[in-house]
């Protein structure tokens, strides 16, 4: 019995261990797919995506991967150095777009600083007067609302408020027109900035790259096959792909129409990614450009609108007791 209770503890031992080792293994599995996450957002962000996997996908849909694949072992010193010279130039491509990024983004931050602090300032000048008026009318309705014995003395209080909110109302409106040219030239000026971080130049350098890249691996391997084929017979080869690896350098006009149709294949591949990431670069900026033009517009709306309607609500108010006057009046009589 001892020794089954012993038995029992280690295996529960065991998978408590165990358990725990997979939570672990679990936990470390999830960061890592959250940082990869994360990663993958990033670099659409900066319009990178795509251009990490390109290399990759150029060789892996390859129309004449088979046929290329025979002699894989005579170009592959070449295709290291292709693959090694493309991580490079995207290192730097990466590296270029990230920055572009974060200086958008500063311009960004930048320009929604710089409107608030400017909206603030305005607001404090708006407060004031509001605040003023604010004290009048209250003075002016209770006024009025007491017991008086001066009909035109009320009357007058009245109509000296109903003009001091039309005054209110057209400062009002000045300073948010003034704020609005303002705003216009913070926001013109930030268009010419955020113009200048078009990166369109830095996506052309980066395929452009890419293209003298492919074409001197083109032609690398071009010369070393028209070279091998030239002394086929004299190679030294493994005897288990030297009749097939000869079979394939028989023909020249072969070999240069396959790496021919190979290295276009590539260049297909180069160009329609470059269009891609074009694309999103002049979507991007003309939508991010319309929206600073648009969100200001609605600002610029939405506080007039504000400006109306207080106007409009305070003079309902004024009406009110006036009315409300003019009906004691009535009655008195």
């Amino acid at each position: 019995k001892h020794e089954r209770r012993e038995e029992a503890r280690e295996r529960y031992h065991d998978e408590l261990l165990g358990l725990h080792d997979k939570e672990a293994a679990d936990g470390n599995k999830q960061e890592k797919d959250e940082k990869h996450l994360q990663e993958v957002e990033l670099m659409q962000k900066a319009n990178v995506a795509g251009a990490d996997t390109l290399f990759a996908i150029m060789f892996s849909t390859d129309p004449e991967a088979k046929n290329i694949e025979i002699i894989s072992d005579r170009i592959s010193e070449f295709t290291i150095n292709y693959r090694d010279k493309f991580n490079s130039l995207l290192d730097t491509f990466r590296s270029e777009m990230l920055n572009n990024l974060k200086m958008k983004t500063n311009e960004l931050e930048e320009l929604d600083s710089t409107l608030m602090q400017s909206q603030l300032q305005n607001n404090n000048i708006s407060k004031q007067l509001l605040k003023s008026f604010e004290k009048k009318k209250k003075q002016v309705l209770n006024s009025v609302k007491e017991v008086s014995e001066s009909e035109e003395e009320d009357l007058k209080l009245l109509d000296e408020l109903s003009k001091s909110l039309h005054s209110l109302g057209q400062q009002l409106i000045e300073i948010e027109l003034n704020q609005t040219e303002a705003f216009a030239e913070v926001i013109e000026e930030f268009i010419t900035n955020y113009k200048d971080l078009d990166c369109q130049e830095i996506i052309r350098t980066f395929f452009g790259n890419c293209r003298q890249a492919e074409q001197s691996y083109h032609l690398e391997v071009q010369s070393k096959l028209l070279q091998d084929a030239d002394n086929k017979d004299k190679l030294d080869l493994n005897e288990s792909t030297a009749e097939r690896i000869r079979e394939f350098l028989e023909d020249k006009d072969q070999v240069l129409n396959i790496l021919q149709r190979s290295t276009e294949a590539h260049l297909t591949h180069i160009q329609t990614q470059e269009e891609i990431l074009t694309k999103n670069e002049e979507t991007r900026m003309k939508s991010q450009l319309e929206k600073v033009k648009l969100d200001e517009h609605a600002r610029n709306r939405s506080r007039i609108s504000e400006i109306h309607s207080f106007v409009e609500r305070v003079k309902e108010e004024i009406n009110e007791v006036y009315n409300f006057y003019l009906a004691g009046e009535e009655t008195n009589q």
